[in-house]
């Protein structure tokens, strides 16, 4: 079974004008918690909005998985 493709994550900088690819993370499960759990605390704490809409997406990558895979 191949299931990169629902589990991959990229993470970008943006200085000015350049974009440039920093990380790959496709080490599922530990992926999660970094965009949806830590980065939320840490823009509480800095009193800044959350960018991230990962925990939505998780649920529909998982949503595509059953429906791929005809489990449950």
């Amino acid at each position: 079974t191949y299931l990169l493709p629902y589990f991959t994550r990229f993470d970008f900088i943006v200085n000015g004008e350049d974009i440039k690819l920093i990380e790959v993370n496709c080490d599922t499960p530990t992926g999660y918690l970094e965009p949806s759990v830590a980065n939320e605390v840490l823009c509480r704490y800095h009193d800044v909005n959350h960018p991230n809409h990962i925990e939505e997406h998780i649920v529909q990558a998982w949503e595509q998985i059953k429906h791929d895979y005809n489990i449950g």
